[in-house]
């Protein structure tokens, strides 16, 4: 049985700080396997200053180096084995101070996202690619102002530090962005095709699809088409109609609140496209019993 140890927000959180920096070196003999692992009740950034090893984020590996930085989610199932001894900064922090702030942030690529209610750490493909990121200087030379900031407890500093990890986390999204056009389109392609999953519920607006992938609407809807021979519009209604047949066979809500449910806005086109789907309307569908 895997052993899970959850860090509490109690034990680190004893201020009126909504941010904690911590500044540990860990040797290698500590961290020596994989097993298990680590959630918490707070969000965490960490840095690498030096030092190597493997990093298990929700069941993947990834090579722990220096300039690693990661934005973990509190669901994140984390853990390390240490080929060496590793020099590290750790940033924890409550979301809700930063709440009305984020609101107001443009998320290139969806970076921002992981901060959303809905987001699931292991049911979301691109968290590492977004998340887990070789930093620059940019962002260690804010970590170590972070931290003289925090362990100096200056007037404001409260304040301070809440706009500092703010422009952190902004600088992480920059990063973040960096990468994806230098990626293959396969990657893309699955950045538009978790949004979809994700977002099936409200109406589609390409235009800012476009926006959050970084590239034009255009070159969108061409590259979709064709990595994957359909159009953006018919892969959401694939999707909304198999959400759909799903309702029918494993719930009792009536055709109108499945319709709505799942992100149709009118009736008469969910009947429409669900029998040509299904050869049958939605009623006959629940009933036969597919």
């Amino acid at each position: 049985m895997t052993k899970i140890h959850v860090f509490k927000k109690s034990e680190y959180f004893k201020d009126e700080l909504p941010v904690v920096i911590q500044h540990h070196t860990h040797s290698a003999k500590d961290f020596c396997h994989l097993d298990g692992g680590n959630r918490r009740q707070f969000w965490k950034i960490f840095y690498v200053v030096s030092g190597k090893g493997l990093f298990k984020l929700n069941g993947k590996t990834y090579p722990l180096n220096a300039g690693f930085i990661c934005l973990n989610h509190p669901d994140d199932l984390t853990n390390a084995a240490l080929e060496e001894d590793i020099e590290i900064y750790n940033i924890l922090f409550l979301k809700e101070s930063i709440d009305s702030d984020l609101r107001k942030l443009y998320s290139a690529y969806n970076f921002f996202r992981i901060f959303n209610l809905e987001f699931l750490p292991e049911n979301t493909g691109d968290h590492g690619f977004l998340h887990l990121l070789d930093a620059n200087r940019t962002a260690y030379s804010l970590i170590r102002r972070m931290y003289h900031e925090y362990t100096h407890c200056d007037a404001n500093t409260r304040e301070m530090l809440r706009y500092m990890l703010l422009e952190l986390l902004v600088e992480l999204s920059r990063l973040s962005s960096r990468r994806f056009p230098g990626k293959r389109r396969d990657e893309i392609i699955s950045f538009i095709e978790t949004y979809l999953h994700e977002n099936y519920r409200r109406p589609l607006d390409v235009r800012k699809l476009a926006a959050e992938a970084g590239i034009s609407r255009e070159y969108l809807i061409r590259s979709f088409r064709a990595a994957t021979g359909t159009s953006i519009g018919q892969a959401l209604l694939e999707i909304r109609l198999a959400k759909a047949s799903k309702l029918l066979r494993t719930t009792e809500l009536s055709v109108t609140e499945i319709c709505f449910e799942c992100g149709f806005s009118d009736l008469s086109n969910f009947y429409k496209f669900f029998r040509r789907k299904f050869k049958c309307a939605p009623g006959e569908f629940r009933n036969i019993g597919f």
